[in-house]
């Protein structure tokens, strides 16, 4: 399965990504412990701090660490598997070539929308965020091979 996610199309595993990571925040939205809300807190600090520096393999890094702790929130031990078997192909870099500042900010904004509806148990809002953060990253390839 690794070496399937591997080799098809990113475009496809942006799909199957957007699946798993909708259901899971929904999940986490309703399931999600006091601890891992404040995991993901902490998390999304760090991912907020690396994003403003210039490591890109830590920001990445971090945001693979922010995503698969909602997937763990959401409670579901099968889920957490599939998405954990599958992290190389799952949690690649959010978009391949570097964000400008505008895409930054929104993929800053949509992250701190997805753990505020998770604080907030609201399933609807979480599964839209984490759908709107597989958007833009789909967006800015698009832009960013365009414009290559």
């Amino acid at each position: 399965m690794v070496r399937r996610a591997s080799s098809v199309e990113r475009g496809k595993v942006l799909e199957l990504r957007t699946v798993l990571k909708e259901y899971a925040s929904g999940a986490a939205a309703l399931r999600r412990s006091e601890g891992q809300l404040q995991q993901v807190r902490e998390l999304l600090a760090d991912a907020d701090e690396a994003s403003a520096g210039e490591d890109t393999a830590a920001a990445t890094n971090v945001d693979a660490l922010f995503h698969r702790a909602v997937v763990r929130a959401s409670g579901n031990d099968l889920l957490v598997e599939v998405y954990d078997y599958l992290g190389t192909a799952l949690t690649a870099s959010p978009g391949g070539p570097a964000w400008d500042a505008t895409h930054a900010e929104e993929h800053a904004r949509l992250h701190r929308r997805l753990v505020d509806a998770i604080e907030s148990r609201d399933a609807g809002g979480a599964r839209d965020a984490a759908a709107a953060i597989i958007q833009l990253t789909r967006d800015h390839e698009a832009t960013t091979t365009r414009a290559a």
